[in-house]
C-alpha cells in the first residue's frame, strides 16, 4: 500500500476541526484584537495505514516535520470575527516511511517533499474562553489529504494561544481516522498533525 500522506493545516488552522493542545497563559481577553501578519507554521505529522493480506498484518507509517517558508497573508480579529486573507506558504521537508509486517520493522525509506499552498482566506466567529483558549464556531479548511485539497465546512474548534509583545503563537492538533479501499484492500487509515502558528502584529 504505502500511502504517503502529508498534512498541511492551512488558513492558520483557525478553521480546521482540531483539538486543544498545550497550555500557555495569557492575561488579556482582548489580546487577539487587531491585524496580524502570518509569519510561520511549524508542524509535525504522522499518518499510518494498516491492512491484512493473506493472513499477515501490514502497517506503513509516514512522518514529517517542517517549518513553512515564503509566508504571506494576514488575519484580522475584530468584534468576535476572525478574517484571514492572502494566506500562502511553501514547505520543503523530508518524508520518512517505516513499513511493518506482523509488527516487525521490515523497511525504512525517506524522500524529499515540497509544496506551495496557494493564496486563500476565510471568516469565522470566535469567542475567547478564560485567558488562554479560543473557540471558533466554524468556517472552512484546506488541509491536504484531510480534505483532498478543497475548502469544505468544518465543525466548531478550540485551541490554545499566547501573546508576547507583538507575537501571537497558536497551538493545536488535528486528527482523522477512516477506512479506505486501497488497491482493493480494506485499509484502516489514521492521519494526525500537531502544529504551531506564529503571527506578528501589524
Amino acid at each position: 500500500m504505502k500511502k504517503i500522506i502529508w498534512l498541511f493545516p492551512a488558513l492558520l488552522c483557525l478553521f480546521a476541526s482540531c483539538k486543544k493542545n498545550g497550555s500557555t497563559p495569557n492575561n488579556s481577553a482582548n489580546a487577539l484584537s487587531g491585524s496580524w501578519n502570518f509569519t510561520s507554521l511549524t508542524s509535525q505529522t504522522e499518518a499510518s495505514d494498516e491492512y491484512n493480506i493473506g493472513g499477515d498484518d501490514f502497517k506503513d507509517v509516514t512522518t514529517s516535520n517542517y517549518t513553512s517558508t515564503d509566508n504571506a497573508g494576514t488575519v484580522n480579529f475584530s468584534g468576535g470575527t476572525a478574517k484571514s486573507s492572502g494566506i500562502s506558504y511553501s514547505v520543503s521537508t523530508t518524508l520518512f516511511l517505516s513499513s511493518y509486517e506482523d509488527n516487525v520493522l521490515v523497511d525504512t525509506t525517506s524522500s524529499p517533499f515540497s509544496s506551495t499552498v496557494p493564496s486563500s482566506g476565510g471568516t469565522s466567529t470566535y469567542k475567547i474562553i478564560g485567558t488562554d483558549s479560543v473557540f471558533f464556531a466554524g468556517g472552512f479548511v484546506t488541509s491536504g489529504d484531510l480534505t483532498g485539497g478543497a475548502p469544505q465546512p468544518s465543525t466548531a474548534i478550540g485551541y490554545k494561544f499566547h501573546v508576547s509583545g507583538n507575537t501571537l503563537i497558536m497551538t493545536s492538533a488535528i486528527a482523522k481516522d477512516s477506512i479506505e479501499d486501497l488497491g482493493g484492500v480494506s485499509t484502516q487509515v489514521h492521519e494526525a498533525a500537531s502544529f504551531s502558528v506564529t503571527l506578528t502584529k501589524q
